[in-house]
Protein backbone atom coordinates (compact mmCIF):
# COMPACT_ATOMS: atom_id res chain seq x y z
CA UNK A 1 0.00 0.00 0.00
CA UNK A 2 1.61 2.85 -0.79
CA UNK A 3 0.00 6.30 0.11
CA UNK A 4 0.52 10.14 -0.09
CA UNK A 5 -2.02 11.91 1.88
CA UNK A 6 -5.42 10.86 0.63
CA UNK A 7 -4.04 9.17 -2.62
CA UNK A 8 -3.56 5.41 -1.82
CA UNK A 9 -1.98 3.12 -4.85
CA UNK A 10 -2.55 -0.79 -3.69
CA UNK A 11 0.14 -2.80 -5.60
CA UNK A 12 0.11 -6.76 -6.27
CA UNK A 13 3.92 -7.91 -6.15
CA UNK A 14 3.30 -11.14 -8.96
CA UNK A 15 6.09 -13.59 -9.38
CA UNK A 16 6.44 -16.32 -12.39
CA UNK A 17 6.91 -18.97 -12.52
CA UNK A 18 3.47 -19.81 -10.73
CA UNK A 19 1.89 -23.73 -9.86
CA UNK A 20 0.58 -24.91 -13.04
CA UNK A 21 -2.30 -26.19 -11.07
CA UNK A 22 -2.93 -23.07 -9.22
CA UNK A 23 -6.49 -22.06 -8.72
CA UNK A 24 -7.49 -18.62 -8.51
CA UNK A 25 -9.08 -17.38 -5.30
CA UNK A 26 -10.42 -14.01 -6.26
CA UNK A 27 -11.91 -12.67 -3.58
CA UNK A 28 -8.97 -10.60 -1.90
CA UNK A 29 -7.98 -9.15 -4.74
CA UNK A 30 -11.56 -8.44 -6.06
CA UNK A 31 -12.25 -6.58 -3.20
CA UNK A 32 -9.08 -4.18 -3.22
CA UNK A 33 -10.06 -3.92 -7.13
CA UNK A 34 -13.88 -2.78 -5.96
CA UNK A 35 -11.90 -0.30 -3.85
CA UNK A 36 -10.39 1.49 -6.79
CA UNK A 37 -11.41 3.93 -9.51
CA UNK A 38 -8.13 2.72 -12.46
CA UNK A 39 -6.55 -0.80 -12.44
CA UNK A 40 -2.94 -0.45 -14.22
CA UNK A 41 -1.77 -2.82 -16.15
CA UNK A 42 1.96 -4.47 -15.66
CA UNK A 43 5.07 -2.79 -16.53
CA UNK A 44 6.61 -3.98 -19.41
CA UNK A 45 8.14 -4.10 -23.28
CA UNK A 46 6.19 -4.43 -26.46
CA UNK A 47 7.72 -4.19 -29.75
CA UNK A 48 5.52 -3.87 -32.81
CA UNK A 49 5.25 -3.37 -36.36
CA UNK A 50 2.48 -2.71 -38.54
CA UNK A 51 2.75 -4.43 -41.71
CA UNK A 52 -0.30 -6.62 -41.81
CA UNK A 53 -0.81 -10.43 -41.79
CA UNK A 54 1.55 -11.22 -45.08
CA UNK A 55 4.17 -8.59 -43.52
CA UNK A 56 3.70 -10.56 -40.42
CA UNK A 57 4.26 -13.90 -41.76
CA UNK A 58 7.57 -12.75 -42.95
CA UNK A 59 8.44 -10.45 -40.55
CA UNK A 60 8.00 -13.91 -38.01
CA UNK A 61 10.59 -15.79 -40.30
CA UNK A 62 13.01 -13.17 -40.28
CA UNK A 63 12.61 -12.84 -36.06
CA UNK A 64 13.58 -16.97 -36.11
CA UNK A 65 16.11 -16.25 -37.75
CA UNK A 66 17.73 -13.83 -35.17
CA UNK A 67 17.20 -16.22 -32.99
CA UNK A 68 20.03 -18.32 -34.46
CA UNK A 69 23.65 -17.98 -34.02
CA UNK A 70 25.65 -16.87 -37.50
CA UNK A 71 27.52 -18.87 -39.58
CA UNK A 72 26.48 -21.73 -39.13
CA UNK A 73 27.69 -21.65 -35.49
CA UNK A 74 26.70 -23.73 -32.42
CA UNK A 75 26.50 -22.94 -28.47
CA UNK A 76 29.37 -24.94 -28.35
CA UNK A 77 31.41 -22.67 -30.86
CA UNK A 78 30.36 -19.32 -28.62
CA UNK A 79 30.07 -20.55 -24.98
CA UNK A 80 33.68 -21.03 -22.55
CA UNK A 81 34.62 -24.48 -22.45
CA UNK A 82 33.14 -24.59 -18.97
CA UNK A 83 29.99 -22.69 -19.40
CA UNK A 84 29.61 -25.35 -22.39
CA UNK A 85 29.85 -28.22 -20.03
CA UNK A 86 27.16 -26.91 -17.77
CA UNK A 87 24.79 -26.23 -20.39
CA UNK A 88 24.91 -29.74 -21.77
CA UNK A 89 24.16 -31.00 -18.10
CA UNK A 90 21.35 -28.85 -18.07
CA UNK A 91 20.41 -29.37 -21.69
CA UNK A 92 20.63 -33.94 -20.87
CA UNK A 93 17.92 -33.22 -17.96
CA UNK A 94 15.69 -30.75 -19.01
CA UNK A 95 16.32 -30.79 -23.32
CA UNK A 96 16.98 -33.94 -23.85
CA UNK A 97 15.61 -34.69 -26.79
CA UNK A 98 15.87 -31.34 -28.60
CA UNK A 99 19.24 -30.78 -30.46
CA UNK A 100 17.88 -27.84 -32.62
CA UNK A 101 18.55 -25.38 -29.21
CA UNK A 102 22.04 -26.36 -29.73
CA UNK A 103 21.76 -23.62 -33.29
CA UNK A 104 20.34 -21.01 -31.28
CA UNK A 105 21.76 -18.01 -29.57
CA UNK A 106 23.19 -18.20 -25.72
CA UNK A 107 19.66 -15.72 -24.43
CA UNK A 108 17.37 -18.03 -26.29
CA UNK A 109 18.33 -20.90 -25.98
CA UNK A 110 18.21 -20.21 -22.03
CA UNK A 111 15.21 -19.24 -22.30
CA UNK A 112 14.02 -22.43 -23.74
CA UNK A 113 15.93 -24.79 -21.24
CA UNK A 114 14.66 -22.62 -18.46
CA UNK A 115 10.96 -23.00 -19.91
CA UNK A 116 11.40 -26.76 -20.19
CA UNK A 117 12.75 -27.04 -16.08
CA UNK A 118 9.57 -24.82 -15.28
CA UNK A 119 7.74 -27.24 -16.92
CA UNK A 120 9.35 -30.00 -15.63
CA UNK A 121 8.23 -29.10 -11.95
CA UNK A 122 4.68 -28.27 -12.61
CA UNK A 123 5.20 -24.69 -12.69
CA UNK A 124 4.32 -22.69 -16.07
CA UNK A 125 5.47 -18.95 -17.15
CA UNK A 126 1.87 -18.42 -18.59
CA UNK A 127 1.02 -14.79 -16.79
CA UNK A 128 -2.32 -15.88 -15.48
CA UNK A 129 -2.68 -12.28 -13.37
CA UNK A 130 -3.64 -10.41 -16.11
CA UNK A 131 -6.10 -11.75 -17.72
CA UNK A 132 -8.00 -12.46 -14.62
CA UNK A 133 -7.24 -8.98 -12.70
CA UNK A 134 -8.26 -7.67 -16.26
CA UNK A 135 -11.67 -9.50 -16.07
CA UNK A 136 -12.32 -8.69 -12.51
CA UNK A 137 -11.86 -4.77 -13.38
CA UNK A 138 -14.53 -5.34 -16.09
CA UNK A 139 -16.82 -7.02 -13.88
CA UNK A 140 -16.58 -4.13 -11.58
CA UNK A 141 -17.10 -1.88 -14.08
CA UNK A 142 -12.99 -0.22 -13.47
CA UNK A 143 -11.33 0.75 -16.24
CA UNK A 144 -8.24 -0.88 -17.00
CA UNK A 145 -5.21 0.72 -18.27
CA UNK A 146 -2.31 -0.54 -20.20
CA UNK A 147 0.95 0.66 -19.40
CA UNK A 148 3.55 -1.14 -21.68
CA UNK A 149 6.43 0.53 -22.89
CA UNK A 150 5.99 0.39 -26.99
CA UNK A 151 8.62 0.37 -29.48
CA UNK A 152 7.29 0.88 -33.01
CA UNK A 153 10.00 -0.89 -35.61
CA UNK A 154 9.15 1.48 -38.95
CA UNK A 155 11.47 -1.07 -40.98
CA UNK A 156 11.09 -4.68 -39.36
CA UNK A 157 13.15 -6.11 -42.26
CA UNK A 158 15.98 -4.23 -42.18
CA UNK A 159 15.75 -4.50 -37.83
CA UNK A 160 15.70 -8.06 -38.25
CA UNK A 161 18.76 -8.31 -40.57
CA UNK A 162 20.51 -5.79 -38.50
CA UNK A 163 19.80 -7.93 -35.31
CA UNK A 164 20.42 -11.46 -36.75
CA UNK A 165 24.36 -10.13 -37.71
CA UNK A 166 24.73 -8.09 -34.55
CA UNK A 167 27.02 -9.22 -31.79
CA UNK A 168 25.33 -9.68 -28.70
CA UNK A 169 27.11 -10.09 -25.28
CA UNK A 170 24.58 -12.98 -23.83
CA UNK A 171 26.89 -15.07 -22.05
CA UNK A 172 25.69 -13.66 -18.96
CA UNK A 173 22.14 -14.48 -19.59
CA UNK A 174 23.08 -17.99 -20.12
CA UNK A 175 25.56 -18.36 -16.70
CA UNK A 176 22.80 -16.62 -14.60
CA UNK A 177 20.14 -18.94 -15.58
CA UNK A 178 22.43 -22.05 -15.95
CA UNK A 179 23.70 -21.03 -11.73
CA UNK A 180 19.75 -20.13 -11.38
CA UNK A 181 18.46 -23.85 -12.50
CA UNK A 182 21.87 -25.47 -10.28
CA UNK A 183 21.04 -23.05 -6.97
CA UNK A 184 17.10 -21.89 -7.03
CA UNK A 185 15.26 -24.42 -9.34
CA UNK A 186 14.32 -26.43 -5.62
CA UNK A 187 13.30 -22.84 -4.39
CA UNK A 188 11.09 -22.21 -7.36
CA UNK A 189 8.22 -24.28 -6.54
CA UNK A 190 8.44 -23.48 -2.52
CA UNK A 191 8.27 -19.61 -3.88
CA UNK A 192 5.69 -19.89 -6.29
CA UNK A 193 3.75 -21.15 -3.92
CA UNK A 194 4.57 -19.07 -1.39
CA UNK A 195 3.07 -16.66 -3.54
CA UNK A 196 0.12 -18.14 -4.73
CA UNK A 197 -0.60 -18.77 -0.74
CA UNK A 198 -0.33 -15.47 0.35
CA UNK A 199 2.32 -16.61 2.38
CA UNK A 200 4.66 -12.98 2.50
CA UNK A 201 6.90 -14.07 5.76
CA UNK A 202 7.81 -17.04 3.44
CA UNK A 203 8.51 -15.17 0.79
CA UNK A 204 10.65 -12.88 2.57
CA UNK A 205 12.71 -15.79 4.20
CA UNK A 206 14.03 -16.87 0.36
CA UNK A 207 16.88 -16.09 -1.56
CA UNK A 208 15.80 -14.67 -4.73
CA UNK A 209 17.85 -14.79 -7.66
CA UNK A 210 16.55 -13.77 -11.25
CA UNK A 211 18.27 -14.16 -14.79
CA UNK A 212 15.81 -11.91 -16.37
CA UNK A 213 17.29 -8.70 -16.10
CA UNK A 214 20.72 -10.24 -17.43
CA UNK A 215 18.76 -11.74 -20.25
CA UNK A 216 17.15 -8.40 -21.38
CA UNK A 217 20.01 -6.67 -21.29
CA UNK A 218 21.33 -9.46 -23.73
CA UNK A 219 19.26 -8.37 -26.29
CA UNK A 220 18.83 -4.52 -25.80
CA UNK A 221 22.77 -4.00 -24.89
CA UNK A 222 24.03 -4.15 -28.95
CA UNK A 223 24.71 -1.88 -31.75
CA UNK A 224 22.13 -2.96 -33.51
CA UNK A 225 19.74 -2.46 -30.60
CA UNK A 226 20.94 1.01 -29.47
CA UNK A 227 20.99 2.24 -33.65
CA UNK A 228 16.89 1.74 -33.72
CA UNK A 229 17.26 4.06 -29.83
CA UNK A 230 16.46 0.65 -27.64
CA UNK A 231 19.39 1.40 -25.46
CA UNK A 232 17.57 0.34 -21.95
CA UNK A 233 14.18 -0.88 -22.38
CA UNK A 234 13.23 -1.95 -18.97
CA UNK A 235 14.31 1.46 -17.65
CA UNK A 236 12.36 3.66 -20.23
CA UNK A 237 9.55 0.37 -18.91
CA UNK A 238 9.88 1.56 -15.19
CA UNK A 239 9.69 5.09 -16.25
CA UNK A 240 6.48 4.76 -18.33
CA UNK A 241 4.79 2.89 -15.74
CA UNK A 242 5.51 5.58 -13.01
CA UNK A 243 4.60 8.31 -15.27
CA UNK A 244 0.77 6.57 -15.45
CA UNK A 245 0.82 5.94 -12.01
CA UNK A 246 1.56 9.54 -11.55
CA UNK A 247 -0.95 10.65 -13.83
CA UNK A 248 -3.61 8.11 -12.81
CA UNK A 249 -2.77 9.32 -8.87
CA UNK A 250 -3.45 13.12 -9.68
CA UNK A 251 -6.93 11.91 -11.41
CA UNK A 252 -7.78 9.16 -8.92
CA UNK A 253 -7.47 8.61 -5.12
CA UNK A 254 -7.12 5.10 -4.90
CA UNK A 255 -5.51 3.15 -7.88
CA UNK A 256 -4.74 -0.82 -8.14
CA UNK A 257 -2.05 -1.91 -10.28
CA UNK A 258 0.42 -4.90 -10.36
CA UNK A 259 4.07 -4.84 -10.56
CA UNK A 260 6.28 -8.28 -11.05
CA UNK A 261 8.47 -8.38 -7.36
CA UNK A 262 11.65 -8.39 -9.51
CA UNK A 263 10.41 -4.88 -11.03
CA UNK A 264 9.27 -3.80 -7.39
CA UNK A 265 12.00 -4.29 -5.60
CA UNK A 266 15.62 -3.29 -5.31
CA UNK A 267 17.68 0.48 -5.35
CA UNK A 268 16.16 0.62 -9.25
CA UNK A 269 12.56 -0.94 -8.20
CA UNK A 270 9.23 0.78 -8.43
CA UNK A 271 9.28 1.12 -4.75
CA UNK A 272 12.59 2.72 -4.31
CA UNK A 273 10.84 5.47 -7.22
CA UNK A 274 7.47 5.77 -5.57
CA UNK A 275 9.33 6.36 -2.07
CA UNK A 276 11.42 9.39 -3.63
CA UNK A 277 8.18 11.14 -4.91
CA UNK A 278 7.56 10.98 -1.39
CA UNK A 279 5.18 8.38 -0.84
CA UNK A 280 4.92 6.28 1.72
CA UNK A 281 5.18 2.60 1.49
CA UNK A 282 3.86 -0.23 3.62
CA UNK A 283 4.82 -3.75 2.94
CA UNK A 284 2.11 -6.71 3.81
CA UNK A 285 1.93 -8.34 6.62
Amino acid sequence: EVTMGEKVLLIMGTVSPTPRSMAWDSGTVAGKIAQAQEVLGPPGVLVTADVGIVGGLMLYSSYKKTKQLPDGKTLRDVLSPALYAQWSEAKARYLPNDDDVESLRPVHAAQALFDAAVRQIGLTNDDRVDPAIQTLAKVNGIPYRKTLYSIVLKDPKKTMKQLSSAAVDDGTCMKQTLERLQTDVRLLVTRANAWAEGDVARLREMPFNDQKKACLAAVAQNDAARSLGINDPEAAALERWMRIARESLVTHDVVFAQVPLWRLEGPQGALAALRADGYQVKAPE
